[in-house]
């Protein structure tokens, strides 16, 4: 049964009720219409739908009916999908939604086989066919299958570049076959389509705008009574919807079939091993060629250890990473800072003001409890591209960074390179990460404990002085030397700090597939301390836990769970696998930049890491598809 919402006077979303329909009919007159015709719907919804007819508007243009709010064009879920009779100047209606035979040769390309046969061999694509084969082949079966079951009640959608659609349900970034709603757009993937049927994860919290199944309600503006009427979603009443048209997406699964019959599928098992690998970039002061670490790398990296390089500092331009250049260059910018004592935001601080406290403890500001802040500058510039917003720095860092053929944007192994410019592309950096020293409070971290969705390296450029004065900024040699031994970090740790090497950051990795011992170990210490355990919420992903040297004590005696230890020293450069939980302390005032990318060795961690987001709260801090990990089908029809 349908439900009436109150009045738009009352509604946040609207603030006057009277103009809606004024205003529609306004924009309605600078839409050129043919009569007795029909057109692929090419404008807003709102600039059709009238009082004259009874033409359904997609979900945004109903909440966008205040004037107030600016609805961008391809906001509009009908636009360029819908197909309408246009009867005359005041009337349309609805015709048929797009099908596959609308799709140009040019919206079949898109999705089409790409080759750029100077960026990979026939070699470096058999190894990443092995490594990714089975889960491509997966998806696209369920692809296949799933749409089998709606081919009569099927449409077409053309993808928009520089775009994505997420699921209105968990957020997740969808790569071809979904169901919609033709009558508001709501969408939903074939996931969530699939738990909805079975009447499955009913939600006990049921808001205003949306069913106990947390489905966004289908919004219907009735032009007379001036109202949003609503109602619940059925499954029954959906669409299937697909971007790739179904000859291009069996061709491209035809030729990965004839392609896989001649590659070996098993590629490397992961055998993981209890020690992590570390390669040096300096031998008898020259630089090592980076295709023989490139191939040290690639034989090890599917163990599912983190590997650390060494001694890059020698080869970058140590000048651009200092405190000064940046308090110099951005010193004027007001940026929101945490605060690693409580995990809180520190709003629009000076970056001035947080660089003179960087090398000065005095300098550094205090919390409610008259305690020194451990102030953190993360994921910076936070919205703007490194490599535009840091031009010299990103070149300097893109010439040293090493095992270029995993962490360039270009690289040969790195799965993003193979996506087309056409799609919205995931951020992976690089960030910077830069922090005060955090090494006299063992409880507290400067980077709680979390886990990455993709394959990460993070680098250290920069280690604050030891200051020996009577006041130290941060901890003397004799204090640094016992932290270093109480953090059980191996000997070859502390004979380099012996040799007067810098240590910047206590790093604890753990191996992927010891993720679900720390949840078990971290839910039951927290239900043993009466902790309320909220439902969508992850002890990992949530990032609130630090785990000091009773509880990785604890972890090992409980449940056999190992450690990597690592100091990160100036220079040092750590390869975190994806789906590897890890936590740092800054040991010293560091700063560090840090980058993703995506190998064909970590992609089934991506998928199931991206299946743990999907089922985080939606208010969650990681409830993101940052990875669009889905797109990565995308690749096949190249490396094919």
């Amino acid at each position: 049964m349908s439900e009436s919402i109150d009045s738009i006077s009352d509604r946040s979303e609207f603030s006057k009720k009277s103009r809606a329909p004024d205003h529609i009919m306004n924009m309605n007159k600078k839409l050129k219409i043919d009569e007795n015709d029909t057109k692929i719907q090419d404008a807003k919804c709102i600039c059709i739908a009238n009082k004259y007819n009874d033409l359904d508007m997609c979900r945004e243009c109903t909440l966008s009916l205040d004037k107030d709010y600016n609805l961008e064009d391809d906001e509009c879920r009908f636009n360029g999908w819908r197909r309408l009779k246009i009867v005359n100047s005041k009337f349309s209606e609805f015709f048929d939604f797009l099908q596959e035979s609308d799709s140009s040769e040019k919206d079949k390309n898109i999705w089409d086989l790409v080759i750029d046969y100077n960026k990979i061999s026939t070699d470096e694509s058999d190894k990443i066919l092995a490594y990714i084969g089975q889960n491509f082949e997966k998806l696209i079966e369920d692809e296949i299958k799933f749409r089998q079951k709606f081919e009569k009640n099927s449409t077409w959608k053309k993808m928009l570049m520089h775009s994505r659609e997420l699921c209105d349900k968990c957020s997740t970034t969808i790569f071809n076959g979904h169901m919609a709603c033709g009558s508001c757009g709501f969408i939903v993937c074939i996931d969530c389509f699939e738990l909805r049927s079975r009447n499955l994860k009913p939600n006990d919290k049921i808001r205003s705008n949306r069913d106990q199944y947390s489905w966004f309600y289908c919004y219907k503006y009735n032009f007379e009574l001036k109202k949003i009427i609503k109602k619940a979603h059925s499954p029954s009443d959906m669409l299937y919807v697909q971007f790739i048209p179904s000859q291009i997406l069996y061709k491209i699964y035809f030729i990965y079939k004839n392609r896989m019959a001649s590659i070996n599928k098993t590629g490397h098992t992961n055998q993981l091993k209890s020690s992590y690998l570390t390669l040096d970039s300096f031998t008898q002061n020259s630089l090592v060629d980076d295709e023989i670490l490139t191939d040290i790398f690639e034989k090890e990296w599917h163990s599912k250890r983190p590997i650390v390089v060494k001694n890059l500092h020698k080869s970058l331009d140590e000048k651009l990473w200092t405190p000064d250049s940046f308090s110099s260059e951005f010193g004027h910018l007001e940026i929101n800072l945490v605060n690693c004592r409580n995990n809180r935001i520190v709003p629009q601080v000076l970056l001035k003001k947080f660089w003179s406290g960087f090398s000065n403890l005095e300098e550094r500001p205090c919390d409610h409890k008259g305690r020194k802040m451990i102030l953190k500058l993360k994921d910076w510039p936070s919205s703007d591209d490194f490599k535009y917003f840091l031009p010299s720095r990103y070149e300097d860092l893109m010439k040293n960074l090493p095992v270029k053929k995993f962490t360039q944007r270009n690289g040969a192994y790195n799965l993003v390179s193979y996506l087309p410019d056409y799609f919205c592309l995931p951020d992976l950096g690089p960030k910077l990460y830069i922090a005060y020293s955090s090494a006299e409070t063992p409880r507290e971290g400067t980077t709680n404990l979390h886990v990455d969705i993709s394959d990460a390296v993070n680098l250290m450029v920069y280690v604050s002085d030891l200051d020996t004065n009577s006041e130290p900024n941060d901890l003397s040699e004799k204090k640094m030397l016992k932290v270093l031994k109480d953090s059980n970090c191996l000997q070859e740790h502390i004979d380099r700090y012996l040799n007067n090497e810098k240590p910047g950051a206590l790093w604890h990795i753990f191996k992927p597939n010891d993720a679900d011992n720390i949840r078990t170990y971290l839910s039951l210490r927290d239900i043993k301390r009466e902790k309320k355990i909220v439902n969508g919420n992850d002890p990992i992903h949530d990032q609130t836990n630090y785990l000091n040297k009773k509880m990785l004590e604890e972890l090992k005696s409980e449940y056999n769970v190992e450690v990597f230890t690592i100091v990160q020293f100036l220079g040092d450069a750590i390869f975190i696998p994806s789906g590897a939980p890890h936590q740092v302390r800054n040991l010293n005032s560091c700063i560090k930049v840090a980058g993703d990318f995506v190998t064909p060795h970590g992609i089934t961690d991506c998928l199931l890491l991206t299946e743990q987001v999907r089922e985080l709260s939606e208010n969650h801090i990681n409830h993101e598809d940052k990875l669009q990990v889905s797109f990565f089908n995308r690749i096949i029809g190249t490396l094919n």
